[in-house]
């Protein structure tokens, strides 16, 4: 019963579209029109500022971003530090007696800030 229905109503309402130049002419009408309203629009609103607000996402997205672009500067910094000119010198005694001189002082120093505290 309901396929002789669909039947009956597919002949009763469908229509082959025969494409001719003025089906043709419509169509492109009607996409020149949307073009223009659409462009309309944009030209209406491309003046207009609209903020985002921060939403707890977004304010996470920055924090992790700045702190990811940090420890790429830390980690730069250090891989700098450990390749300094100074650990790359021969170990002469002049430069293991500097080296050992620094690190008393740094000791003497530290002793002496803390015992005063």
């Amino acid at each position: 019963m309901r396929n002789n229905c669909t039947a009956s109503l597919m002949k009763v309402f469908y229509k082959p579209v025969i494409e001719d130049l003025s089906m043709e002419l419509a169509r492109k009408c009607t996409e020149l029109i949307s073009d223009i309203h659409y462009k309309e629009e944009f030209k209406k609103s491309k003046d207009k500022c609209t903020f985002v607000t921060d939403t707890p996402m977004l304010n996470h997205v920055k924090n992790i971003g700045a702190f990811i672009s940090e420890a790429k500067y830390k980690g730069t910094i250090k891989a700098d530090l450990s390749n300094s000119l100074y650990k790359r010198m021969p170990a002469t005694i002049d430069s293991v007696f500097a080296r050992e001189v620094t690190q008393l002082q740094s000791e003497v120093a530290y002793k002496q800030k803390h015992d005063a505290a």
